[in-house]
C-alpha cells in the first residue's frame, strides 16, 4: 500500500492479534504499539525503519513473531536480530528508560 507511517486510526485497534505492515515505506514505529498486548505477530519487514522504540520490548510475553528483515535498522546489531524475536524484544526491553 506504500504507507509512509502507521495509520493513526489503526492505533485504536489494540486487540489485534496479527498486524502486517510489511512492504511499505514506514520509517518509524509509534510508541503506542506497546499497548497492543494481544499481538502475537508483527510484520514490519521491507520498510525504511532505522530504529525501534525500546517500549516494543513490553510486548515480549505475547508477541511470538517479529519480522524486521529488509529494514535499514541501525539501533540493533545483526547478531541480536539473527537470534530471533525473543532476543530482540529482550534487548529492547533492557533499553527502556527508567
Amino acid at each position: 500500500m506504500r504507507l509512509h507511517e502507521v495509520p493513526s486510526d489503526l492505533l485504536s485497534l489494540q486487540k489485534l492479534r496479527i498486524l502486517d505492515l510489511s512492504r511499505n515505506s514506514i520509517a518509524s514505529i509509534p510508541l503506542e504499539l506497546k499497548n497492543f498486548t494481544s499481538l502475537t505477530e508483527l510484520d514490519l519487514s521491507d520498510n525504511n525503519i532505522t530504529t525501534l522504540p525500546p517500549e516494543l520490548g513490553l510486548l515480549e510475553p505475547t508477541l511470538q513473531a517479529l519480522r524486521l528483515d529488509g529494514n535499514p535498522l541501525r539501533s540493533i546489531r545483526r547478531v541480536i536480530l539473527d537470534r530471533g524475536t525473543k532476543a530482540v524484544l529482550s534487548y529492547l526491553k533492557e533499553r527502556i528508560p527508567a
